[in-house]
């Protein structure tokens, strides 16, 4: 496999490309579309709260697994929190960590779809 990435500055711009595409497929508009509605008629917080895990870790494996085919010149360690989006309730996501400038890149995405607020990060280290 020949890397898709030329450049260090082409590697962000691919990562977020790629958190988008997944998310609209999967977060937005894929076969997990009940995550982050209000929960209706008897859904209770432990189901809500294994579909968030499920659904992360889909969105987590499948953004690492697309990234990981355009470069195998780089290492991906792919996040997904999730929050309450209503008024009044916060996260905050910070991350970091020790690299290469030149040579690494990080990008860290929010999307809201309902009452739920996402926020993906992925770190990509040279290998």
């Amino acid at each position: 496999m020949v890397s898709a990435v030329a450049s260090t500055e082409d590697l962000r711009p691919l990562m977020e490309s790629t958190v988008q595409q997944v998310v609209a497929e999967e977060f937005h508009g894929g076969a997990l579309r009940n995550v982050g509605g209000k929960g209706g008629d008897g859904a209770d917080e432990k189901g809500l709260v294994g579909e968030l895990r499920v659904l992360g870790r889909h969105l987590c494996d499948a953004v690492a697994s697309s990234l990981g085919k355009l470069s195998e010149d780089h290492k991906f360690v792919v996040s997904a929190s999730f929050a309450p989006a209503t008024n009044g309730s916060g996260l905050l996501v910070e991350s970091s960590c020790l690299w290469d400038q030149a040579n690494d890149s990080a990008c860290c995405l929010e999307f809201e779809k309902a009452d739920t607020r996402l926020i993906m990060s992925v770190f990509a280290l040279r290998r």
